[in-house]
């Protein structure tokens, strides 16, 4: 589970993020083609189907699954963002609860001790029932039949 934490330097406000989500992203090769600079995540750092939080100013506002693993960037962005994962399109959820909500349960619940708020990278959470349980109490996830 990774906390993907949305730059004020790529969107000014939340519609331009709904854009990105509900316009954009759908429309790129691969569709859900989403693009990260260098270092962000190791080669083996992301699984497919792991769990995604999407962050913006303090609150977390899209989840989804990661539809691939990390992959080499190779168009016209590539010496910007050398890489990238395909997020899900079709498991794309928008949500709305505050990051700092999110922090108190993991810490509580879960025994993580760093701080998920004030953290400028993608944090890499547990991917525990206990961590989904959390994420599907805040308003995140559907109950698993």
């Amino acid at each position: 589970m990774r906390l993907v934490k949305l730059s004020t330097a790529e969107f000014n406000d939340i519609d331009e993020v709904d854009e990105f989500f509900d316009e954009d992203l759908p429309q790129r090769e691969p569709p859900g083609k989403f693009l990260f600079p260098a270092g962000w995540i190791a080669a083996d750092g992301l699984d497919e189907s792991e769990l995604l939080l999407f962050s913006f100013l303090g609150q977390v506002v899209r989840i989804a699954r990661a539809g691939s693993g990390r992959l080499q960037n190779t168009d016209s962005d590539q010496d910007r963002y050398p890489h990238y994962f395909v997020v899900d399109m079709t498991s794309v959820r928008k949500v709305d609860f505050s990051v700092i909500d999110l922090e108190e349960a993991m810490r509580n619940e879960c025994g993580v001790t760093k701080s998920i708020a004030v953290s400028h990278g993608w944090v890499l959470l547990p991917n525990t029932e206990a961590a989904e349980r959390i994420i599907q109490r805040l308003g995140g996830l559907k109950r698993r039949m």
